[in-house]
C-alpha cells in the first residue's frame, strides 16, 4: 500500500483515543475532522460522547481544533458547542492550508495529530504534511454530496489496510 494512503494508527472512533496517547507522542494539538468523525453529515451537533472527550484532552494540556473542508455555520456551531477553535476550508487532501494553519498557530507538524474517517482526504493530507494521523471508522454510511466517489475508494483502501494488518491500533502504542 502506498505510504501516503497508510494511516499511522487506527481507532474505532475519535473519542476512544486517550490523552495519554497524544502526550506519549509529544503531540500538542489535536485536529479532528467534522463530517462522519464528530457527527454524521445529517446531524447538526456533535455526538454527546465528544464533549467529555474534548474536555479530557484540554485538561491534559492539548489544544483541540475541528479540521474541516467545510466552512460557515456548521463548522462554527460545532466549534462553539465543543468549546474549541475551527480550522475550516482546509482543502484536504492538499497539504498547503494545513501547513499554513500549523505555522499560524505556532505548531510544528510533528506536534500535531489529525483524526479523520477518510483515507483520501484526512490521511493523505496528514501524510503529505508529515502530521501524525489516525484513521477512524465513519459514524454513518450517509455521506455528503462530494464524498460518494471518495468513499468508494476509501472502502478499497480500508480492505487493503485490513488485509495487510500492519497498521497498529492506537492502544498498541501506549
Amino acid at each position: 500500500m502506498m505510504k501516503v494512503l497508510t494511516p499511522d494508527y487506527l481507532a474505532g472512533h475519535a473519542d476512544e483515543v486517550e490523552p495519554r496517547f497524544f502526550l506519549a507522542k509529544n503531540i500538542k494539538a489535536v485536529l479532528v475532522d467534522l463530517d462522519n468523525t464528530l457527527a454524521p453529515v445529517n446531524e447538526h451537533e456533535p455526538r454527546p460522547q465528544f464533549l467529555p472527550w474534548v474536555l479530557r484532552l484540554k485538561e491534559a494540556g492539548l489544544a483541540v481544533f475541528i479540521a474541516s473542508n467545510n466552512h460557515g455555520e456548521r463548522v462554527a456551531t460545532f466549534a462553539r458547542i465543543l468549546g474549541v477553535e475551527a480550522a475550516p476550508m482546509l482543502a484536504k487532501p492538499f497539504k498547503t492550508r494545513l501547513l499554513k494553519w500549523c505555522k499560524k498557530k505556532g505548531f510544528a507538524p510533528h506536534e500535531v495529530a489529525l483524526l479523520g474517517d477518510q483515507v483520501y482526504t484526512d490521511i493523505i493530507a496528514a501524510k503529505r504534511a508529515k502530521i501524525l494521523c489516525i484513521l477512524t471508522e465513519p459514524l454513518s454510511v450517509v455521506d455528503g454530496h462530494f464524498t460518494h466517489v471518495g468513499r468508494a475508494l476509501d472502502r478499497r483502501a480500508r480492505k487493503k489496510i485490513a488485509k495487510e494488518g500492519k497498521i497498529p491500533n492506537w492502544r498498541d502504542a501506549c
